[in-house]
């Protein structure tokens, strides 16, 4: 906690010290929105079968290359708090019964983008946006929860077919680890000071330590909504 702390200062100082220099071509603003994310290949067993959803919400500035009421090109990082996380099944069957648990992981992030994009003014007052970039992110906390069910098959009329369900919730933060990085690409539409943008976000670096798998590199598409603060 304490080092989430001290990276949240200091990125915090980095969006002041931005906000201070050449303050007519930088607008500020706040954002919100959606994450449905899923994972690309599932565990050996296994198969996706769903797509998490969470939260992301944060601060952003804009800093364009010419007069903000112009076409130009600009870049944009931002500060976000995120959730997101991935689903899948894995299933074992036997001839005695069948073993099948399905898992769902929980990321809760601070993420850095770092966006280069270009706008185009349609209007006096609406735009649209065209960007990508790269996501630095850390991660806060992590959880796992399984849902086991198991069904062993009759033998006979003296021992019928049976069915049991358990639900565990794991903590595996500290198999996580602290830092990793994502792509982003997205369009953004402007009118007034009211902002929607559409993204797709994909992990770039394994999430987890001392791991190679695909399944450990989520990707997502995030719907935002946004206010130009200046």
């Amino acid at each position: 906690m304490k080092n989430n702390f001290f990276y949240f200062i200091l990125v915090s100082i980095f969006f002041l010290n931005i906000t201070k220099t050449n303050a007519q071509n930088i607008q500020f603003g706040l954002r919100v929105g959606m994450n449905a994310s899923w994972i690309g290949q599932a565990p050996e067993n296994g198969n996706t079968n769903g797509t998490n959803f969470g939260f992301t919400g944060g601060a952003w500035v804009r800093i364009a290359f010419r007069d903000p009421d112009e076409s130009a090109f600009y870049v944009q990082p931002e500060l976000l708090y995120s959730t997101f996380g991935s689903k899948y099944t894995t299933s074992v069957t036997t001839p005695f019964g069948t073993s099948e648990k399905k898992s769902v992981i929980n990321f809760n992030n601070f993420e850095l983008p770092i966006l280069a994009g270009y706008k185009i003014m349609l209007g006096e007052e609406s735009e649209i946006r065209l960007y990508a970039g790269p996501v630095f992110a850390r991660v806060n906390s992590a959880k796992q929860i399984e849902t086991t069910t198991i069904v062993t098959n009759a033998i006979n009329a003296n021992t019928p077919a049976t069915k049991t369900t358990g639900e565990t919730e794991i903590d595996i933060t500290d198999k996580m680890k602290g830092v990793y990085t994502a792509g982003l690409v997205g369009v953004g539409f402007n009118i007034k000071k009211f902002t929607i943008d559409l993204r797709f976000q994909k992990v770039f670096t394994n999430m987890y330590q001392n791991s190679t798998g695909e399944e450990n590199r989520p990707a997502m598409i995030q719907l935002g909504v946004g206010y130009r603060i200046f």
